[in-house]
């Protein structure tokens, strides 16, 4: 084992309590001594079942008579027309992604699969290998070189393109796309027996495959293709995967998104298998757990505590499909948990821009709990400008759930993933909503979460800017947090200006997860070549930024909001930063209390565009509907620099969807003086209609 590998497990040990380390002991000897029963039959059906004396016909025969899901109440009499007349587009795109996963043809992540024959659910697309079959607690995927595609891997066998397989054959009874459903679903037993391979080390990825299976038999069980047989092989290994998960399930530090994941895929083999005798204890479990830990896991204000926009998605849809089991158990749901569902979807209005995009904030993998509308895999929006409109869905069904009018004029309208999810007598319901809402507040802050999010137009030009000074992350662990504080983004007319340069990747090269974990990724300010918060392995933390929201302000028709962090209190030095706008005009100002003599660098990264450099304390950047000018004042040995793809060191990367990485423009900005230091950014936003950019060395 190299040494680095030490020190990880060095560091991680330290983020455990002595009672969590010692539970995790136990567990991993009772995992090793799991491998002494690998290759023992399944267990038989019938010691499984709560009746035993059922046969599969009848199993599956009382399972095709429940109609659990909102899309199974009150259908349509004709469900493809039906769908056809209200999204053409989309019942197109549906039928089209089902026709790709019945050909074996994949998009995973960065990763494009396509397999001739037979799927290989083992093969690592950046490798180009398979994943040997050996016991679960033999594969350690974390090294490096070991499985470097372990999440194209989990991706693919989450199985949530067996939900397009199946919509496609509820909506227009393909026998080609139940057939490939079926057949694949097979093979996928076939091939992972269980507690061997990369696809049970994972309990996260084992609840989301169950959450899939759920909603995909659900909708092929009326197909004449599922026969008893398999689906008696399908309750087996249900059983098998919701018993793996009960074992192990994450716990103590580790207990962030992943626990609810695995919590919901307890609730779904609980909820939708009642016919296995553990379905009771699962459900319990599940809910009881999952209730609690959502509340503790969000803010009060709606922020969840990760600290990240791409699983706060996961997170608001974990709660909607936990309802949904709920309604479909008798079970209630508590009062605190829809509470926090309406204040996530609140900080999701508050942050999303025209194009339906929210910035990217902390970590995220593109992944989503479950997929119902294949135009919005993947989720996050690209520094482009391209948007997938997951959010505008989430907003659409919040407006459901809470008869939110401001909530549905930030929506797509009733589109398909509300069918799914609410049903088709839900199309009425939404009408129902006021259409209008009143105009979006020109400042929100959620002081919990430490964000202010700030609005202005001018000469037509809507622009938003997110200034965060709020913690690093979820518990001692932070796992999906980024050295970010007192980070700014701004977009206008829905298109990016300063971003967020996003994740890239989670294991791999370490330099390229230190890049974008660290603080010369954000829009912020370095000093003495430090991160503001320490960083010691690819999910851990060292020293760590407090950041906190100061008072707003408001004077002369000027907004503005500030915060501060102490990230290099061992400097002796302190960051506070005051945002404010004015008719177009974003100023920032930088303020580097201490004593001494020290490297001050602050970083502005631009979505890609057009600039030049016509004065050394100017930028001119223009996007395709925006012409953003840029002026620093500071210090008189401050320096402009604008870096694009560097490697030594490594600057002007982001990421627009995880596993990619494309050069963008950076503007560097460096000052060696005696503390304190001040510097002052200047933003001004106008329509790129009719602007030219000031003569210079242009670059695109």
């Amino acid at each position: 084992m190299p040494l680095t590998e030490y020190k990880t497990y060095w560091h991680r040990l330290r983020a455990m309590s002595p009672a969590e380390a010692a539970a995790r002991l136990r567990g991993h000897l009772a995992a090793r001594w799991s491998r002494r029963l690998a290759g023992r039959p399944a267990p038989a059906l019938e010691a499984l079942l709560a009746s035993p004396v059922q046969e599969p016909a009848a199993l599956l025969a009382a399972a095709r008579t429940r109609r659990l899901f909102p899309f199974e109440q009150e259908p349509p009499a004709r469900p493809g027309e039906w769908f056809a007349a209200r999204w053409p587009a989309g019942h197109a795109g549906l039928l089209a992604a089902a026709g790709r996963a019945a050909d074996r043809r994949f998009t995973l992540l960065s990763s494009v699969l396509e397999f001739p024959a037979r799927i290989d659910w083992h093969f690592d697309p950046l490798a180009q290998r398979s994943m040997p079959l050996s016991h679960w607690t033999a594969i350690p995927y974390w090294r490096p070189g070991c499985c470097p595609g372990v999440k194209e891997i989990w991706e693919l066998n989450r199985h949530q393109h067996f939900v397009t397989l199946g919509q496609a054959w509820l909506l227009e009874g393909e026998e080609r796309s139940a057939r490939a459903l079926l057949d694949q679903w097979q093979s996928w037993l076939d091939d992972n027996p269980a507690g061997r391979g990369i696809n049970w080390t994972s309990m996260l990825e084992l609840g989301l495959r169950l959450i899939s299976w759920s909603w995909a038999l659900a909708l092929v069980k009326d197909a004449p293709q599922l026969t008893p047989g398999f689906y008696g092989r399908l309750l087996v290994s249900v059983h098998q995967q919701a018993e793996q998960i009960a074992q192990h399930l994450s716990r103590g530090s580790s207990a962030n998104n992943h626990l609810l994941g695995e919590c919901l895929g307890l609730i779904h083999a609980g909820t939708f298998f009642p016919e296995l005798k553990r379905a009771p204890a699962w459900r319990e479990r599940g809910f009881a757990l999952f209730w609690k830990e959502l509340v503790r896991q969000v803010h009060p204000d709606g922020v969840i505590k990760e600290q990240s926009t791409g699983y706060q998605r996961y997170l608001y849809d974990y709660g909607t499909l936990a309802i949904i089991a709920a309604a479909a158990a008798g079970e209630s749901v508590p009062a605190a948990a829809l509470q926090r569902l309406e204040r996530m979807a609140d900080f999701t209005a508050a942050l999303i821009d025209e194009a339906g995009s929210l910035p990217q904030i902390g970590d995220g993998d593109d992944g989503q709990a479950l997929l119902l509308d294949p135009a919005r895999a993947g989720g996050r929006t690209t520094a482009g400008g391209e948007s997938a409109s997951p959010w505008r869905d989430l907003l659409g069904s919040a407006a459901l759930r809470f008869g939110r009018a401001d909530f549905k004029a930030l929506s797509a309208g009733f589109s398909p993933a509300l069918f799914w999810l609410h049903g088709a007598a839900a199309a009425d319901a939404f009408g129902r909503i006021p259409a209008q809402a009143g105009p979006r507040p020109a400042l929100r802050l959620f002081p919990d979460g430490g964000y202010a999010v700030l609005r202005s137009e001018w000469e037509a030009v809507r622009s938003t800017g997110l200034f965060d000074a709020g913690p690093l992350g979820l518990d001692a662990m932070a796992a999906h947090g980024h050295a970010d504080a007192l980070s700014f983004t701004l977009t206008a007319a829905g298109e990016p200006l300063l971003i967020d340069s996003g994740t890239y990747q989670y294991r791999g090269e370490e330099s390229w997860r230190r890049y974008f974990r660290g603080t010369a990724a954000h829009n912020t300010v370095r000093v003495a070549g430090r991160d503001q918060s320490g960083i010691l392995g690819p999910f851990q933390w060292g020293h760590r930024a407090e950041a906190r929201l100061l008072t707003p302000g408001e004077a002369g028709g000027r907004l503005s909001v500030a915060g501060e962090h102490d990230g290099f209190r061992r400097l002796g030095v302190l960051h506070r930063r005051r945002v404010a706008v004015e008719k177009g005009l974003w100023v920032i100002e930088d303020e580097l209390a201490g004593t001494g003599r020290m490297l001050v660098e602050l970083f502005w990264h631009l979505a890609p565009c057009q600039w030049t450099m016509p004065a050394p304390d100017r930028v001119e950047a223009r996007f395709e509907r925006c012409h953003l000018s840029i002026r620093l004042s500071g210090p008189a040995s401050l320096q402009l620099q604008v870096v694009e793809g560097a490697m030594e060191p490594i600057q002007g990367w982001f990421s627009p969807r995880f596993g990619v990485k494309k050069a963008n423009p950076v503007l560097c900005i460096n000052t060696d003086e005696a503390l304190p230091v001040h510097i002052m950014s200047e933003f001004r936003i106008e329509p790129a209609a009719g602007r030219s950019i000031p003569a210079g060395d242009e670059h695109v």
